[in-house]
């Protein structure tokens, strides 16, 4: 099965050794020192900050928009034609339940077409980067998500979940459709996460990036 293939049916993947042990260690001091000299604001019991590429305070963080190992895989997986949607976050210890990614507060009038629809035989294949900069092999703080719910817009009550365990320097890519959430409670040492959403180029794309500004912009003008 292609990768693509993978991804398609499954909902998730990791893929493992991204990035360096030392690139790692200095994304998560840049992000620490960002967030406790006031950077982003307060959010689910954490920090967050969105659209994280307009604040010159984290260009320190913007190599990684053209790091090319990360291209090379977004083409492996999404394919050749692919196209960066605007969506891009940092958090830190930041507690959300289970939900989809779906266009939500200013930017939920943008969704004119459900995720779930076939128009003109273009589906929804919108991804997510998840760049996790702490070692989560052996616990369950990073990502869960419920089997198959990419699939379908209601789940079903008796769907399994799984806990995705990324080590240091992996990534976790996922159908933005799927039933996911993060940690469920504060662990200690202080947990951050770098998220990108990419897609295939088409009009369920264009209407969540549209609406994805729209949000981000909110959040950033109220907080």
């Amino acid at each position: 099965m292609k990768n693509s293939e993978l991804l398609r049916k499954n909902g998730y993947v990791i893929v493992q050794n991204v990035f360096s042990s030392q690139q790692v260690s200095q994304l998560r001091s840049d992000i620490i020192q960002y967030f406790s000299n006031g950077g982003g604001f307060a959010n689910a019991g954490g920090r967050a900050k969105p659209d994280w590429i307009k604040d010159p305070k984290c260009k320190s963080l913007m190599w990684i928009l053209n790091y090319d190992p990360l291209k090379r895989i977004l083409t492996e997986f999404i394919g050749e034609n692919y196209e960066f949607l605007h969506h891009n976050d940092i958090h830190i210890n930041r507690v959300v339940g289970y939900h989809k990614d779906r266009l939500s507060g200013a930017g939920a009038k943008f969704e004119k077409l459900n995720p779930w629809q076939t128009i003109n035989g273009e589906t929804q294949q919108i991804y997510k980067v998840n760049i996790y900069l702490q070692d989560h092999s052996n616990d369950e703080h990073a990502l869960k998500v419920k089997e198959g719910t990419h699939l379908t817009e209601k789940d079903s009550p008796n769907t399994k979940t799984i806990s995705i365990n990324p080590g240091l320097g992996d990534i976790v890519l996922f159908d933005q459709r799927i039933t996911h959430r993060g940690q469920e409670r504060h662990y200690g040492k202080p947990r951050i996460l770098i998220s990108l959403g990419y897609g295939v180029p088409n009009k369920f794309s264009q209407q969540f990036k549209i609406g994805t500004q729209a949000r981000q912009d909110d959040q950033n003008t109220i907080n």
